[in-house]
């Protein structure tokens, strides 16, 4: 049972999570799928896409690669800072298995990308409180932030909750709000200046933007099989946060402050989830803070069997998407 396996935190479980890994993987490396196509204003990504249509093996390689640091980063982080009352490997195994879902996320796509600045978006973030002056962590924190929307533009609406967290965590200062704003603007300023240098016309730029279009509800149908596991993987994220939100209330003010975080992440990915065209494998986009929901609910319930649920129904969406979906 994966509960069992993972729920100490002796480093030599990282082995055990990297063969795990390469198991939910075989099959992208073996039938590598091509990446999504960018948008227009997902400037940043466009060269890596052009890298990964040509090489699609090498793109699930490097892909698998970069999830996998991801997991333990964020395990890392949930240890650094106590996020869950018990230190274990189960977030790492949960975001590996989130991450793995939709068959064609399993290659280098800007999504992926995206999560790897937030995460270490979220570990400056962390650094920060009640940590006086400090200005370069939030300049770092906001020049991230900015990066990740010019990978996967719909993030450019993470800015709020960065606002939003800098206030949970206590950061009220106007200067270092306005630093926040500068470090935020210094990267899309210089694609701009770029676009301006080399007389590129923004027109159809602007034109194309289509946040909150909503086009994504055109594809949707009782012929989507995907949907309908991805309104399972949503049910299990929100009974996961219940739980989550009743077991953070007795928890030291810090904690407490840190698990709010989390869940205006969610709520702030939700928004970005809804702004964009490809709602089923970008919904991986939650895969962070569902990590932290699934593995707090797992490590907190006494019943093995119950415990064990979420990976359970983890595994049915994973099959499901990779073996059954594409012969329906």
């Amino acid at each position: 049972m994966p509960v069992n396996l993972f729920k100490s935190n002796n480093k030599i479980l990282n082995i055990p999570l990297f063969i795990y890994g390469l198991l939910l993987w075989m099959h992208s490396f073996i039938s590598p799928q091509p990446p999504n196509a960018p948008l227009i204003t997902d400037f940043f990504y466009e060269p890596i896409f052009l890298f990964s249509q040509n090489n699609m093996f090498l793109s699930s390689v490097f892909a698998f690669c970069l999830l996998f640091i991801q997991a333990i980063v964020l395990n890392n982080l949930v240890i650094n800072y106590q996020i869950l009352e018990r230190n274990s490997f189960i977030p790492a195994f949960t975001y590996l298995t989130c991450m793995s879902l939709f068959p064609e996320y399993t290659n280098l796509n800007n999504v992926l990308i995206f999560n790897t600045f937030i995460i270490l978006s979220c570990s400056i973030l962390f650094k920060i409180y009640n940590k006086e002056d400090a200005f370069i962590e939030i300049f770092n924190l906001s020049l991230l932030v900015s990066v990740a929307s010019l990978f996967f533009s719909p993030g450019v609406l993470i800015l709020i909750f960065l606002w939003l967290s800098l206030a949970i965590l206590n950061v009220l200062k106007l200067r270092e709000w306005f630093i926040s704003s500068m470090g935020f603007l210094i990267p899309i300023l210089f694609v701009w200046f770029y676009f301006f240098w080399n007389n590129i016309d923004m027109t159809s730029i602007y034109y194309n933007i289509k946040l909150f279009s909503f086009t994504w509800m055109e594809n949707v149908s009782v012929k989507n099989y995907s949907f309908f596991s991805l309104i399972l993987f949503i049910l299990l994220v929100l009974f996961s946060i219940s739980k989550y939100l009743s077991e953070s209330r007795g928890r030291v003010i810090m904690q407490r402050k840190f698990a709010a975080v989390f869940n205006w992440l969610f709520v702030f990915f939700i928004i970005v989830l809804l702004g964009t065209n490809n709602v089923i494998p970008n919904s991986l986009i939650i895969s962070i803070p569902t990590a932290i929901f699934i593995a707090s609910f797992s490590i907190n319930e006494k019943n093995q069997w119950k415990a064990n649920m979420p990976f359970y129904l983890l595994f049915l969406i994973f099959c499901f998407n990779h073996f059954i979906s594409p012969t329906l």
